[in-house]
């Protein structure tokens, strides 16, 4: 007798599943890591969260538990305590992916519709600390999954695979926490992520007509408003997340609804029956979930898809490329700066913003490209800058053969590395310097006065002040 139609469906899904998701979420970390496709940090390590979690969810449940069992039934991991342990790390996984999908939600609602809340709340010093708290509370959650499991069978008092227990269905202890997990996932991250967008949206519709009425008066050919722009960009990525999130997940909540309310059992043995259909349908449709948001990255981010579409030149550079210590900052006529590192051969550029935190700058020189001829730069060491008040003046440029630079109206900066030590010793002496300067100016404005002051009262002249 030949298995069932959804053990054969899922003896090819899982392995192909596999094969996509798990070199998927791999390139969306490394893409996301080096921070070149145009999202503020916060958002950036949220999805760097989120890519992990589903990472190690594919790698326990589809690779360790799905595959294994239907590929090497009889393995050390199908030993019923390893079994336990590698279910209630998937489950644990998988509420990581869900609630931090939710805190990302979370973080967007605060950052469109609170700006006052936005300054503390969405800072890079919040996120890791959301993060570290999803992460830890979802695996305490499941830590109960571990003793919810019993042996399937017991083959030379060996216990083999795992299956849930009766009394789970029947003690008081459990039944409350059936609930208070169907609650946590996926009950109440579904209230959640619904009434977050609701009110984003509705928050972004307001304003994009309070605005356009704003400039409604201006009329410029091909004009675009760049505000308007970006929160299009962010409502379009945050509701393709959360809607990836409710569509996958949609069967996996309508089977809690069953179990809670028919008395339905998880994980029978009957293949056959329409219920096991579909909770195998449901659990197939969770994983799916793990490795759906590389493709959607690709789809809503264009320098995502850049980046990706790079891929195979800056592995190549990243790994056989000599790269230079130094750092240069190029600043376009607009007034944004790009930051580039230079190697042996070419100063390459893009218009990607520089980040406002950047911990690599010191020593600076700047200087005109005159034409698009090719020209290099060697590092230029600046005099000291006793009065902070005055422009440095630009020092002379030594030119070499072999470095092109594309842009003519450019104003290159010669950054040298620093450690943090001593950019915090150089704001320092920054600080005094101006400290230093501004009482010198007030001991300069006391003087003035009581100078004036003396000369009034040896004058004779009357001091009182005018009603």
């Amino acid at each position: 007798m030949g298995q069932p139609v959804i053990i054969q469906i899922e003896n090819i899904y899982y392995p192909i599943l596999a094969i996509i998701g798990l070199p998927a979420n791999l390139v969306t970390i490394v893409i996301l890591s080096r921070g070149n496709c145009g999202l503020s940090k916060c958002i950036t390590r949220y999805l760097m969260a989120m890519a992990v979690a589903d990472l190690l969810s594919l790698i326990f449940d589809v690779i360790l538990y799905e595959i294994n069992d239907a590929y090497f039934p009889y393995s050390f991991l199908n030993y019923t305590p390893i079994c336990s342990v590698n279910i209630a790390l998937y489950y644990g996984f998988i509420d990581c992916s869900v609630w931090l999908t939710v805190a990302f939600t979370f973080d967007r609602f605060v950052a469109i519709c609170y700006q006052t809340l936005r300054t503390k709340y969405c800072t890079e010093k919040t996120v890791p600390v959301v993060i570290a708290v999803v992460c830890f509370l979802s695996m305490l959650e499941n830590i109960p999954n571990y003793f919810v499991l019993e042996p399937r069978e017991i083959i030379d008092n060996i216990p083999w695979s795992c299956n849930v227990k009766s009394s789970f269905y029947t003690s008081a202890i459990w039944a409350a926490f059936l609930w208070l997990e169907a609650i946590l996932t996926p009950f109440a991250p579904f209230v959640l992520i619904v009434l977050f967008n609701a009110l984003t949206i509705k928050h972004i519709v307001l304003a994009n007509r309070v605005r356009s009425g704003l400039r409604g008066n201006i009329k410029v050919q091909n004009h675009t408003d760049p505000e308007m722009e970006n929160r299009r960009k962010s409502i379009i990525l945050l509701l393709a997340i959360s809607g990836n999130f409710i569509l996958l997940w949609m069967v996996n909540f309508i089977v809690y609804i069953c179990v809670l309310f028919t008395g339905t059992q998880f994980l029978a043995a009957d293949y056959n029956d329409s219920f096991t259909i579909l909770e195998q349908s449901g659990l197939m449709l969770m994983s799916l979930s793990a490795c759906t948001n590389t493709f959607i990255y690709a789809v809503s981010q264009s320098k995502f898809r850049e980046e990706l579409k790079n891929g195979p030149k800056w592995i190549a550079s990243t790994v056989i490329a000599k790269k230079d210590n130094r750092v240069f900052v190029i600043k376009l006529k607009n007034g944004k700066t790009c930051k580039k590192h230079m190697d042996e051969t070419k100063l390459r550029h893009t218009d990607e913003p520089e980040q406002s935190d950047e911990e690599t700058f010191d020593d600076q020189a700047t200087y005109q490209q005159p034409s698009l001829e090719k020209a290099s730069l060697k590092p230029i060491t600046t005099a000291a800058r006793n009065d902070v008040t005055k422009q440095p003046k630009p020092l002379p440029v030594q030119v070499l053969p072999g470095v092109e630079c594309g842009k003519p109206e450019c104003v290159v900066i010669v950054k040298s590395k620093v450690t943090k030590a001593q950019m915090r010793v150089s704001a320092e002496k920054l600080r005094q310097q101006r400290r230093r300067s501004m009482l010198r100016k007030r001991k300069q404005a006391v003087l003035v006065m009581l100078r004036i002051c003396g000369r009034k009262l040896s004058s004779g002249s009357n001091l009182t002040p005018r009603l």
